[in-house]
């Protein structure tokens, strides 16, 4: 994308917007269930899945905060590379948790089929 936003200033601010719209709709939606992911971690759940839900809210605080990427002057590019690989590890260390947690609960076996199933 370096190349295109080189081109010229218009293609420049162009880059911009598409960034900005590309970390906007994951963002909206981290932070739209952010309070389910609060709500889990001082639930009864098992430790494991509050544990889960510990990690998929920061990775949701961290999202949000990446839409503020544009307004960051350029000498603090280190804490982009923070909070993007903040989220990623935090979003797929949950999601894995959770399935440890499912494993661990002995749910894993396979669903007996109903009299409806075909």
């Amino acid at each position: 994308m370096g190349s295109v936003a080189a081109k010229d200033a218009r293609h420049g601010l162009l880059v911009e917007y598409y960034g900005a719209a590309g970390r906007a709709y994951p963002a909206y939606v981290s932070l739209v269930l952010l309070p389910a992911m609060v709500r889990a971690c001082r639930s009864t759940f098992p430790h494991l899945v509050r544990v889960a839900a510990f990690l998929l809210a920061l990775g949701a605080v961290a999202i949000g905060a990446s839409l503020l990427f544009p307004v960051l002057p350029p000498a603090l590019g280190l804490v982009e590379f923070v909070i993007n690989y903040t989220a990623v590890l935090c979003f797929v260390i949950g999601l894995a948790l959770i399935w440890v947690a499912k494993l661990r609960s002995g749910q894993n076996e396979p669903r007996q089929r109903t009299s409806t199933a075909k």
